[in-house]
Formats: structure tokens, sequence, C-alpha cells
């Protein structure tokens, strides 16, 4: 599994985390070695290319309006308004991917970023499985991550 993260997330995030958090938050917590020729072919779409989304999702950027669903589809977490306003906080700020089943409209699938920097919350709904979305969505936020926060 791919797996990114930047230094320059955690300049945003250490600020925060620091005064009320005992860990160090130091540079290495966050940083995963890509080469650049994973990179470019993230970059360039090569990577994704063998990957087919099916015309019935479309990719979507994650916000802050999307807690209550990425919440409720965490079983420890689902109907808790205390990670509901943590979620809304970490995707307000932080990456995030989701996949919508289009004739629904409903979130189906989702991977974003924890409050430091990790890729921790990748998750597809059981009857959407097995249909390589959870990969796309896997690397559409190592796109994103690459494109928008990586030197």
């Amino acid at each position: 599994m791919l797996v990114v993260a930047s230094t320059n997330i955690m300049d945003h995030v250490r600020p925060v985390l620091r005064p009320t958090h005992p860990h160090p938050f130091n540079e290495y917590m966050a940083q995963y070695y890509v080469s650049p020729e994973v990179q470019k072919q993230l970059l360039d779409g090569t990577l994704l290319s063998g990957l087919k989304l099916h015309e019935e999702y479309k990719s979507i950027d994650l916000n802050a309006e999307h807690a209550e669903e990425v919440a409720a589809a965490q079983i420890y977490s689902a109907g808790d308004s205390t990670v509901v306003k943590s979620l809304r906080s970490k995707l307000a700020h932080m990456p995030g991917v989701g996949m919508v089943h289009t004739p629904s409209g409903k979130l189906v699938a989702f991977e974003c970023c924890d409050g430091l920097g990790f890729n921790t919350t990748l998750y597809c709904k059981h009857e959407h499985r097995r249909k390589s979305i959870g990969s796309l969505v896997e690397m559409q936020l190592c796109e994103r991550i690459c494109r928008e926060w990586v030197d």
C-alpha cells in the first residue's frame, strides 16, 4: 500500500497540537518516502490508468460537510458528536477523497488524513467493494497529497 504524507502537512498540524499533546510531533513522524518515479506516475496519471471507475461513481474532495457520513461509517464512532466535531475540523484542514454513488447520491467510500497527516481512514461500503473503488480512493488521496503538499 502506498502511503504519503508531508512535512508541509505537519507544519500546519504541529502548532495546533503541540500545546495540548505530550508528543513532540517531530519532522520524521509523518514522512514517507515516495520515489520520484512513483510521484511522477501519480501526477501524470499512469499509476491510476489501470484502475477504471464505473460511470455510476464520481470522485469528490471531502470537506467538513462530510463529517457525519464519515463518522457514521465507523462503528466505534457512529452517533458520537465529539467524533463528528473532530472529523469536521480534520476534513476542513486536511486532505480527503471520497467516492459518491451517483444514482443514490451517497458517499460510499472515502479516505482522509488523520490529525497527524497519516492516511488512516480508508473505508468502502460492503456492497460497493471489489470494484477497485478503495484502490482508486487511496491513490487519488496520494496524488492529491503529492500535488498539493509535497515540494
